[in-house]
């Protein structure tokens, strides 16, 4: 009954608009997934940064323990990552992958693409709200 009816068949148009639509999804399928917050080190640097797959964007949050702002944001690093499993999320105690970091820069943000630094936010605390910091407000920094 379907083909009989003009108003059900699919015209040039609609099939260009669906195999377009399918050729997104196919791509989003098969880009590497990661969904979680990678822990690193400077000896597993090279491997989670350096060597991440090609047209990745990694982001490496810089901490110290002591810090509430670093408490805050590895909460929201956490739901980012789950969100955002496309881009790789990592976290590193500051003072132990860049050596002579400075207290008064935690948190920091490092973005890299291709095993480049590309941009940098130190520090990152005051700018996405401080202790007040909300899931929103950082993904609104890191859009910028």
């Amino acid at each position: 009954m379907e083909e009989d009816d003009p108003d059900f068949a699919e015209d040039e148009t609609l099939m260009e608009y669906r195999n377009k639509r399918i050729a997104e999804m196919q791509s989003y399928a098969s880009k590497t997934k990661f969904g979680k917050v990678f822990e690193i080190n400077k000896p597993s640097w090279e491997e989670h940064v350096t060597r991440a797959p090609k047209d990745i964007s990694c982001l490496i949050l810089l901490t110290q323990s002591w810090s509430t702002e670093s408490q805050c944001l590895e909460m929201i690093w956490n739901a980012m990552a789950m969100k955002y499993p496309t881009s790789k999320f990592m976290k590193a105690t500051a003072t132990q992958v860049i050596e002579n970091y400075q207290d008064g820069d935690v948190p920091g943000i490092l973005f890299y693409k291709d095993g480049e630094l590309t941009s940098k936010l130190i520090p990152a605390g005051g700018i996405m709200g401080g202790k007040h910091m909300t899931p929103t407000t950082v993904e609104f920094v890191l859009a910028l």
